[in-house]
């Protein structure tokens, strides 16, 4: 999980920062960006108009994410952090992303964001099972005493008060 914070913008942002430098370079280094190399308008516009942002990879990796989180959670409450800060920075990189690198895309309706908003309450039951699996399972809360570090002095410590 806290590899696919990373991860899976990493990619995107160097490419970002590829094209950013061919494009300096394109202009000599200037931020004016009618000034230019290119001499026909096919090259000029491969290199100042960015790929298409893919919806439906960021939909799944959105997915992915909640419903490992969902899963695992009841165990590991610190994965709530950890979708916390991928939603944070998939948020911001991608607004960034969409406003700066990508090309306006054609095609996207509204059917891919109502299958996503309908598969997210399987999340819930996912949630639900596995958190009713990790409370029912009798050892859970039972920590082993070391004999060792306490001793047999039952002044301090009484594994009856405990168990």
């Amino acid at each position: 999980m806290l590899i696919m914070i990373i991860l899976p913008h990493c990619l995107e942002f160097m490419r970002f920062l590829f094209f950013f430098v061919v494009r300096c370079f394109d202009r000599s280094w200037t931020m004016n960006i009618r000034r230019t190399k290119k001499v026909i308008q096919a090259e000029y516009e491969q290199l100042y108009t960015g790929p298409e942002f893919i919806l439906q990879t960021r939909y799944g990796q959105l997915l992915s994410i909640v419903f490992v989180a969902m899963t695992y959670s009841s165990g590991l409450p610190v994965i709530y952090l950890i979708v916390f800060a991928w939603m944070f920075l998939t948020y911001w990189i991608d607004k960034i992303l969409l406003l700066r690198y990508y090309r306006i895309t054609e095609g996207f309706t509204k059917h891919l964001a109502q299958y996503v908003a309908a598969t997210l309450p399987f999340s819930v039951i996912i949630h639900c099972l596995f958190g009713l699996m990790f409370f029912s399972f009798p050892e859970i809360l039972i920590t082993p005493t070391d004999p060792d570090y306490f001793g047999n002095n039952t002044q301090y410590f009484n594994p009856k008060r405990l168990g």
